[in-house]
């Protein structure tokens, strides 16, 4: 016997159109009594019986996530039933034995990324590439700016005397221009107020 599952998203297929899916194949969907449950995912497993099929409108109404959806996978497998993904038009059976081979195998992948992650920190350290904390610009360090633009210093000059790098004094210079307070175009020049 097919039965169905529907669950609400924020972001995903909308009951309407799993319910529409549902519909197309072949399911009530409106008989309040009938064989589509609505959020429970647990009522819906423990309704199946041996040779029942689940029918869903997609893997992701199944759970949010991996070891989520295994989990209702091998419920669905101790029930001796399956599931049908009307997206793919496949249908799922798994043996509850085989959920500790996946879950094996999910642990593996999420210890090789915790894996590249450290080598990745431990090359960041090495390189002294840490990330720091933004530039802070008081009213004295954008005066100085100003002035010294106005007296004809480099930028490699004027980040220097600041305490920035080339580049945070760039993106500061652009940011005084779009604001109005420097109004010169030039590496060097008259500043505005």
């Amino acid at each position: 016997m097919k039965r169905g599952f529907v669950r609400s998203f924020k972001s995903g297929p909308t009951l309407r159109s799993q319910k529409a899916a549902l519909r197309g194949a072949g399911l009530d969907v409106d008989d309040p009594f009938g064989p589509v449950y609505s959020e429970d995912r647990e009522v819906a497993i423990a309704s199946l019986e041996p040779g029942d099929v689940l029918v869903v409108a997609s893997a992701s109404c199944l759970g949010f996530s991996a070891r989520d959806v295994l989990e209702a996978l091998s419920e669905i497998g101790k029930r001796s039933s399956s599931v049908l993904d009307l997206d793919t038009s496949e249908t799922v059976s798994i043996h509850p034995d085989a959920v500790p081979a996946l879950e094996f195998a999910a642990r593996a992948e999420s210890s090789s990324r915790a894996a590249a992650l450290s080598r990745a920190r431990q090359a960041r350290r090495e390189s002294g590439n840490l990330g720091q904390k933004p530039f802070e610009w008081s009213t004295e360090k954008i005066r100085t700016i100003l002035q010294m633009r106005g007296e004809g210093a480099t930028n490699a000059q004027i980040a220097e005397a600041v305490g920035a790098s080339i580049a945070t004094l760039n993106r500061k210079i652009r940011a005084l221009r779009d604001s109005g307070k420097l109004s010169d175009t030039s590496k060097k020049g008259a500043t505005g107020g």
